[in-house]
Parts: C-alpha cells; sequence; structure tokens
C-alpha cells in the first residue's frame, strides 16, 4: 500500500482509515498524513459515534462526534 501512496505522494495529502482501538496518527517522509480513526466498536452502546470530512483548498477538517476525534490535515504545497 505504502508503494501506491508513494507513487502519487505528489499529489496524495492523507490516507484515511478506520477501526485502530486508540486511534493513531503518523506523517511519512514523504509528507503524507495517516490517520486512523477509532474503532466504533470501543463506543458506548446507543451513542452516535463518527466523523464527517469537509475538503478545502488548503486544507482537510475532520470533525468527530463523540469519541472519535477532530482533526485538522494542512496542505503542504502539494497541488
Amino acid at each position: 500500500m505504502l508503494d501506491i501512496l508513494w507513487t502519487y505522494n505528489d499529489i496524495i495529502l492523507a490516507y484515511i482509515a478506520g477501526h485502530c482501538h486508540e486511534g493513531a496518527y503518523f506523517y511519512d517522509e514523504k509528507n503524507i498524513h495517516h490517520l486512523t480513526l477509532h474503532a466504533i466498536v470501543e463506543c458506548e452502546p446507543n451513542r452516535n459515534e463518527f466523523a464527517n470530512v469537509y475538503v478545502y483548498k488548503e486544507y482537510l477538517m475532520i470533525e468527530g462526534v463523540g469519541r472519535i476525534g477532530s482533526y485538522q490535515i494542512e496542505m503542504k504545497q502539494k497541488f
């Protein structure tokens, strides 16, 4: 997967995945943000837990609800 992401690192800003029990973040050597959201199975029953992603020219905004965190990922001269 990294080979594919790194092949297009000039146009890929972030890779967002789900289901890491604690959540995780990493900024790699090719300037790609890797964000893994909290696992929904760890959330309290009968609660809404989700995230919305808003795409802007200068940044991505991930707005979490419940246990899911919120993040702003800035553009770094990609486009």
